[in-house]
């Protein structure tokens, strides 16, 4: 069924429910299509607002701070560290101690 009221129209849907062995229930559920001139939808509601959206969001934020902190911890970048330490040395420049 569809109806206006205050100048926006409604979709509403009436549902009966009831399987064997259970008791009926019914339900009412109205949607409000969008007003004259209102925004469409953001990207947003495309994306994180449908189902499995936010968890999707926050595997790829805990896979970012995993790969961040491995490769801080990487023995790599502590050998590169190692080097900075050497060439300072050798060119007599105690930058690295902090010895002003």
């Amino acid at each position: 069924m569809t109806d206006v009221w205050h100048g926006r129209q409604y979709i509403v849907v009436v549902g009966d429910h009831g399987e064997i062995g259970t008791e009926a229930s019914e339900a009412v559920v109205a949607f409000a299509l969008p007003a004259a001139g209102e925004s469409t939808r953001t990207i947003g509601d495309r994306t994180i607002d449908q189902p499995g959206g936010r968890a999707a969001l926050k595997i790829g934020a805990i896979v970012a701070v995993i790969v961040t902190v491995v490769a801080l911890l990487s023995p790599r970048s502590r050998h590169r560290d190692d080097r900075l330490v050497r060439t300072a040395e050798m060119l007599g420049n105690d930058a690295v101690g902090g010895d002003s």
